[in-house]
């Protein structure tokens, strides 16, 4: 008698955006779903007219439930839920939605403070927190794979993004850096330490290599920038 062969069955998802079809009003939500992009569109409209006891289907009530759209971000394979929820929440923290009031993949509001449930922001911020500290590695590790074997699917989903909206990119970009600004900065600080010879060789072949363009870009610079750096330079000879 043959062995059997038990493969492991690949399911299909999405990773969606939710909000205004005509309106860039600055409110959205992110979701992930297993059904087609219209069943889970439909799901949405009618919850909103029954029962919007969320933000997200509030804010459908408010508008209208039939001038909400719903975009797909990412299509996702996976044998395991959680991968699904794992770039749902990749989505999260990239875009930062209004709407969205606990991660994708935490359903530990019980073990919450009532100070905690009381605020949504708060509420979000500690199950994301607890998700993460409980399941660091295995999320590390998914990310980084799926990112090596989907590079190129992964980029063309930001460059998508970015094109589609910019200003709102470039703005959610320099938040995150608000945000993050002092432990970016120590990072930053730790691999130059770490890193110092190799950074010191890197820019001076960098130069070597561009010195012409560069020495242009200097004097462009100085020419658009004259008064500015001439009235700097008289400031610190003064300090001085």
């Amino acid at each position: 008698m043959e062995p059997q062969v038990v493969t492991t069955m690949a399911y299909k998802g999405f990773v969606y955006i939710l909000g205004h079809a005509t309106l860039d009003d600055g409110h959205f939500y992110i979701g992930s779903s297993l059904q087609t992009e219209q069943e889970r569109l439909w799901q949405h409209q009618s919850a909103a007219r029954t029962d919007p006891h969320r933000p997200v289907l509030q804010y459908m009530a408010d508008v209208g439930p039939d001038n909400v759209d719903l975009t797909i971000l990412e299509e996702v394979e996976f044998d395991d839920v959680d991968e699904l929820r794992i770039r749902e929440q990749y989505w999260i923290d990239e875009l930062q939605p209004d709407l969205n009031i606990i991660s994708a993949y935490n359903k530990d509001r019980f073990l919450l403070t009532d100070e905690q449930r009381a605020d949504p922001a708060e509420q979000k911020r500690a199950l994301d927190r607890l998700y993460y500290l409980r399941n660091k590695e295995a999320i590390c590790e998914y990310q980084k794979r799926y990112n090596e074997e989907n590079r190129e699917k992964v980029a063309a989903y930001h460059k998508t993004y970015r094109e589609r909206d910019p200003e709102a990119h470039k703005q959610r970009k320099h938040e995150s850096y608000l945000r993050n600004r002092e432990s970016t900065l120590a990072k930053n600080k730790v691999y130059r330490d770490a890193h110092a010879d190799e950074m010191k060789a890197y820019f001076k072949r960098h130069y070597e290599q561009n010195k012409e363009q560069l020495l242009q870009q200097q004097r462009k610079y100085y020419e658009e920038n004259r008064e500015v750096i001439l009235a700097k330079g008289k400031e610190r000879r003064r300090a001085a």
